[in-house]
């Protein structure tokens, strides 16, 4: 079965490149994900059945599609409105060090950037994160959140004291 297309951004109609189609059901060990060109233009080729397709790239809404023929397709991925997100250490202190933050999507992409005194804002989709805050000397602090619409987010952060650091939690023994 041999399916082939192309991405495109719904809005402008510009071909999309380094969009990653997805066989769910044979991904990981058996078909790696691949990539669209640089014309947006993708092939797959699987074995004869139904079989889901999923297109992914950042900034844009996952498409998900089944298909049971050799097909020709043309997809277009809706984009992810954006948001200014100001990170703030509320209670920033010098022997903090640096702390750096860790922003991860539904996908798996990644942000990391420096937080200090000063606070720090970054351009985000409109989709959940996960959020790491972290310092060799504090203890990091881990957040949920959709992005909704340009915000603040403040972060309180504590210093790992000597005995914290090989703190074993005894809440997970079994």
């Amino acid at each position: 079965q041999h399916i082939k297309g192309t991405v495109t951004d719904a809005l402008t109609g510009d071909s999309l490149e380094n969009v990653e189609v997805r066989v769910p059901e044979f991904n990981g060990n058996v078909l790696k994900p691949r990539l669209t060109d640089s014309f947006g233009r993708f092939h797959r080729l699987l074995p004869f059945g139904n079989h889901t397709l999923e297109f992914i790239a950042e900034g844009y809404q996952n498409h998900i599609i089944n298909i049971a023929d050799d097909e020709i397709l043309n997809i277009e991925l809706i984009p992810l409105e954006k948001h200014d997100v100001t990170f703030v250490i509320e209670n920033y202190k010098n022997n903090f060090g640096t702390v750096r933050i860790k922003l991860t999507d539904p996908n798996g992409y990644m942000y990391i950037d420096s937080l200090s005194a000063t606070p720090v804002t970054i351009t985000l989709y409109a989709q959940e994160y996960s959020l790491l805050a972290f310092g060799e000397s504090t203890i990091p602090y881990n957040l949920f959140k959709s992005i909704t619409d340009s915000e603040t987010i403040n972060i309180n952060l504590d210093i790992k004291s000597p005995d914290e650091v090989n703190l074993i939690d005894a809440n997970n023994w079994q």
